[in-house]
């Protein structure tokens, strides 16, 4: 947020949030992907699922985020 802005910020939060998040996890904790394996839970949904949790939690937090900066600093513009 702090080079490209509040809705750059945003946009990078949810897209690579959770990508680089589940290749950290996959680098640094690989053997605890075989408890996820063994429930039945493949790669791929578990980044799904890591995904649409983060913007399920992200979008209020943003939101709220947006509001605030808006009030106290007022318009401000995204170049």
């Amino acid at each position: 947020m702090a080079f490209g802005g509040l809705y750059w910020g945003i946009l990078l939060f949810a897209i690579l949030g959770p990508i680089v998040g589940m290749v950290c996890f996959k680098v640094f904790y690989n053997e605890q992907f075989y408890f996820y394996f063994n429930l039945g839970h493949t790669y791929l949904e578990l980044l799904k699922i890591t995904f649409v949790i983060n913007t399920l939690v992200g979008i209020p937090i943003f939101g709220i985020l947006i509001l605030i900066v808006n009030f106290f600093v007022g318009g401000f513009s995204i170049t």
